[in-house]
């Protein structure tokens, strides 16, 4: 736990390591702006023998415009994906707004280290109590999700959300339980939308339906049952003649599709087990992934995704899957 060490008269408080900032508002980013506002620059080297400066056009230093210095750190490659603190945390604002939490109130904390290079955000949803210990009242835990973020490359894009006391980056949770976890390297292929967006979907349901969310994570499904399922629904390609109509069984796979869902189940079971809870976060990951999608005319990303959605809500309502869940 970091102790507050001295309070700073612009209402951001120093703590040991960097500084932190309570407030009430998802939208709110003045610890970042004041402190944490990067930029790729050039970056040059000595040509000793021609006495002349080369670009070096496949790294870049970062600059901090809010402080104005450049940051004393390791030149980042060009395929580094550089996300801002501001613009994770804006994203992390809209996708709250736009789900149920949006009349929710929020108690938000955020965290800068090492001159801004590392952010932590907590946002509790301070109306959604949970007991963990139904022998005291009194033993109660807040919803909330967690976003760790670095420039540095020191800190993978890392994601929790539940309803738990406290958390360690290397994933433990105390005092309570997660609903969802994730953290990716910044490459290319980092979604943050899609990350956020399962975070959000995750607490949306461990907060309506704790029960179910508990059922799904202690019922075991292997990927060979999950594959069954996959195949009899999402992965199923549409009818294209009339011999579909006659042997429904003999409808061919979207293989491409049905090998994706199967890599994120694995990806989740290493987290989550495997459980019928791994495969429908393999399925939500599917439905708000859509950085693949990306480039195809006449197609938004947000129509994608609701799209998803729906054949996500078809799958787990599907006779196969509540089999699944009712022998458990």
């Amino acid at each position: 736990m970091l102790d507050i060490v001295e309070n700073s008269s612009n209402g951001f408080n120093v703590i040991r390591g960097g500084m932190s900032y309570k407030h009430n508002d998802l939208r709110d980013m003045s610890l970042y702006k004041a402190y944490a506002k990067f930029e790729r620059i050039p970056v040059f080297a000595n040509e000793p023998i021609f006495d002349t400066m080369e670009n070096l056009t496949d790294y870049s230093a970062v600059f901090n415009t809010a402080v104005g210095r450049v940051l004393n750190m390791r030149p980042i490659s060009k395929t580094y994906n550089l996300v801002s603190h501001q613009s994770a945390f804006d994203e992390q604002a809209k996708q709250i707004e736009d789900s149920n939490f949006d009349d929710r109130r929020v108690e938000v904390v955020d965290r800068l280290f090492e001159d801004g290079k590392k952010a932590h955000r907590t946002v509790y949803f301070t109306d959604l109590k949970h007991d963990i210990n139904s022998r005291s009242i009194d033993d109660a835990v807040v919803p909330r999700i967690d976003i760790y973020n670095s420039i540095d490359m020191s800190w993978a894009f890392q994601i929790f959300s539940g309803a738990y006391r406290d958390l360690c980056r290397n994933s433990l949770v105390f005092g309570g339980q997660k609903a969802y976890h994730q953290k990716r390297k910044h490459t290319r292929g980092l979604d943050v939308p899609a990350m956020i967006g399962k975070s959000v979907l995750s607490l949306e349901m461990f907060d309506a339906q704790r029960d179910l969310m508990n059922n799904w994570a202690r019922t075991l499904l292997d990927a060979e049952s999950f594959a069954h399922i996959l195949r009899n629904t999402l992965c199923k390609k549409p009818v294209k003649k009339s011999a579909d109509y006659i042997r429904p069984e003999s409808r061919p796979v979207n293989e491409k599709l049905l090998e994706y869902l199967l890599e994120q189940f694995f990806e989740e079971s290493k987290e989550l087990g495997e459980t019928v809870w791994a495969g429908y976060n393999a399925l939500t990951h599917w439905s708000t992934h859509t950085i693949e999608a990306r480039g195809k005319e006449n197609q938004k990303q947000h129509d994608i995704r609701r799209k998803r959605q729906d054949e996500v809500r078809d799958v787990i309502t599907s006779p196969d899957w509540q089999t699944l869940c009712e022998v458990a």
